[in-house]
């Protein structure tokens, strides 16, 4: 990374089963910040002290920073009148510092996990709701955890302690894009030895998209079925899609039924309904220049 650059990746433990899933910005050479699941932050920090063999300063800064995600296809267009970085040259997984709402020195990252671009704001806590009210007071419409969960499903992207845990590996959650290929070729990081393995004689099983045939929710722990009445694996996630219009579902399969257009059945309410394997994402946005 380069200053200004933003990473996705996976915290992988020694049996290379996934900590969490983080962002991580490069704030110049010798300073980074990761941004992690709140619901992981103590499991987290105790990992990076724990193995802080290099001698780095670490600092907790969660209690001190408010964020603020704006996504949408008119993020930028609605956001630009607030600031005067230029936002539609702030390309994807990339961040500026500058003033907004009047406050000087915020973070503009480019990043965010509905899939439908936008951008999210770093702030210290103190000017939280001075940005907030202006925000709001211009139109901006606010939105919970169970909105941006169905965006973030339609657009194939794994929630975590739901489609990735400490029982699963980047290569089963079909994270590999995640992890460079520097990185794999000179190995040494944890879990390397077990990552390294599934990528070259493959896993039991694998993260797939599936698509119901009926106008059925199957939710978490909905068992799979293959045609045979077996049972192949579980769903992970599902949901209405509100952009497509249909049932959605993320789920492990064992890994030869992981081919797309392969039928499987999902019990639902003790009945069996058609699916398929299909492709992800459920739904693509049609990025233009920058994050708009």
């Amino acid at each position: 990374l380069t200053p200004g650059k933003i990473q996705y990746s996976c915290m992988p433990n020694e049996d290379g089963g996934i900590i969490d899933d983080l962002l991580v910005y490069c704030i110049s050479d010798v300073e980074y910040m990761l941004v992690v699941n709140g619901s992981n932050l103590d499991k987290d920090w105790a990992w990076v002290n724990k193995h802080n063999a290099f001698d780095c300063t670490l600092e907790n800064r969660s209690h001190d920073i408010s964020l603020l995600a704006i996504q949408g296809p008119k993020a930028v267009e609605f956001l630009q009148q607030f600031t005067g970085n230029n936002l539609s040259e702030i390309t994807y997984y990339t961040f500026e510092h500058g003033t907004f709402c009047g406050i000087e020195n915020i973070m503009i990252s480019a990043t965010g996990y509905t899939g439908s671009g936008g951008f999210e704001i770093y702030m210290p806590n103190e000017a939280a709701h001075q940005i907030w009210d202006t925000l709001v007071g211009a139109g901006l419409k606010p939105a919970g955890l169970g909105a941006r969960d169905t965006l973030r499903l339609e657009a194939g992207l794994c929630l975590y302690g739901h489609d990735i845990d400490l029982e699963t590996t980047p290569i089963e959650a079909n994270l590999k894009w995640a992890i460079s290929k520097k990185r794999l070729e000179n190995g040494g990081f944890r879990g390397f030895d077990k990552i390294d393995s599934q990528i070259k004689s493959g896993t039991k099983k694998l993260r797939v998209g599936i698509a119901p045939e009926e106008r059925i929710i199957a939710r978490e722990k909905t068992k799979v079925f293959n045609e045979n009445n077996e049972v192949i694996g579980e769903i992970t996630s599902g949901t209405f899609g509100p952009s497509i219009q249909k049932p959605i579902t993320l789920g492990y399969v064992q890994s030869e039924y992981a081919k797309l257009d392969t039928k499987i059945l999902l019990e639902v309410r003790g009945k069996k309904y058609p699916a398929k394997i299909c492709k992800l994402p459920f739904y693509k946005k049609s990025y233009v220049k920058g994050a708009n």
